[in-house]
């Protein structure tokens, strides 16, 4: 028996489709046909009837049995490793098969760019199509006809290509990273050509990842600059975490959480942990988020710092204080002691002093 598969190894000439046998098998009888039936069950004879899709009545003997196809024998029969996963993929009840084969294709690197972009493009690409019922009425005659199920393509979730391929394939210790990367910048580019917005945890979790891992750096600073991962608290931090490895990455994430809208509190923890008080206090004022935020953080994070930022850090928020009726500043339970401190920070000669030296012009007794 030749065995066919329209999908796989097609060829057209001159605007034909040419079909090619994908490998040559012959019948065999299961073990219950054989232990029910004990006679002689002649296979391929000529008092066979065949119905669509897989059912076969041996008309001599009376028996009504079925072909079926076991997939995963047929994969020696293949040289073409695509050919195999898209033979796979077009048939039923074949998702664990083809996901355990695709990502063992992956690990062992033995699929190029092009195949596994084509193989990503089966897998996200939309299937609409009408399911018609085995058994339909026939106006023209009065009798049911049996008519073959419709082609139903397998259909696999993202949370199963990411769960059952990726994160397996990424623990594994032998997988090449950076090929790897570009596996799963291959699978990003197929759902967004389909406009299917990608996992969060395939891209924090995952992508992310194991591009810093395998040194894509600049790449990934390339796709938060353009936005092809979309923006996320969670990938902010994730970032931020990155810090060491590559120092861009701490603003990308600060510009990340201000377009988010919802973290500013974040923001201003990531600029006091790196020492700038001043910007912080800038980020807020332009918000007008300060009352928002603890000011007591705020000083607490100045007094580590010279005198000069300590005074201007509270009277900047002592002024503050007096123009909104909204701050609480006077009212914490340290800001005593704080002022006791500020007070302290220089004398009134100081102050005088560099009051007049602050001055652009001073106006000269006639």
């Amino acid at each position: 028996s030749l065995l066919f598969d329209i999908r796989v190894g097609d060829m057209q000439r001159s605007g034909v489709i040419m079909h090619r046998p994908l490998m040559s098998v012959s019948l065999t009888r299961c073990d219950r046909l054989a232990s029910e039936y004990h006679g002689e069950i002649p296979l391929y004879s000529p008092s066979w009837v065949i119905f669509a899709p897989n059912l076969i009545v041996d008309a001599s003997i009376g028996i009504f049995s079925t072909v079926s196809l076991y997939v995963e024998y047929a994969e020696s029969a293949f040289t073409n490793k695509c050919d195999f996963l898209q033979f796979i993929l077009n048939r039923r009840s074949t998702k664990d098969l083809f996901l355990e084969k695709f990502k063992s294709l992956l690990i062992d690197n033995q699929l190029t760019l092009k195949e596994i972009s084509k193989v990503f493009s089966w897998i996200v690409e939309p299937y609409v199509q009408r399911l018609i019922s085995p058994l339909k009425y026939t106006e023209n005659v009065s009798k049911y006809a049996l008519i073959a199920d419709a082609y139903e393509p397998l259909i696999i979730e993202q949370s199963e290509m990411v769960s059952r391929v990726f994160l397996l394939a990424n623990e594994c210790p032998s997988i090449d990273k950076q090929r790897f990367v570009q596996c799963m910048l291959q699978y990003l580019l197929s759902l967004q050509e389909n406009a299917i917005d990608p996992e969060p945890y395939f891209l924090n979790e995952i992508l992310v990842p194991a591009m810093v891992a395998a040194g894509e750096l600049n790449r990934l600073q390339q796709f938060l600059h353009y936005r092809v991962i979309p923006d996320a608290k969670q990938l902010a931090f994730q970032l931020l975490s990155h810090e060491a490895k590559h120092a861009p990455l701490i603003q990308l994430a600060v510009d990340m959480l201000a377009r988010l809208g919802t973290a500013a509190e974040e923001i201003v923890e990531v600029l006091l942990s790196r020492g700038q008080l001043v910007d912080a206090i800038r980020f807020l004022d332009g918000l007008s988020l300060s009352e928002k935020i603890n000011s007591m953080k705020l000083l607490e994070s100045a007094w580590k710092q010279d005198r000069r930022v300590r005074y201007a850090v509270f009277s900047y928020f002592q002024d503050r204080s007096i123009r909104s009726r909204y701050s609480n500043f006077t009212n914490s339970e340290q800001y005593d002691e704080y002022l006791r401190r500020f007070k302290a920070l220089f004398t009134s000669d100081e102050v005088e002093a560099a009051k007049r030296d602050s001055q652009f012009a001073v106006v000269l007794p006639e």
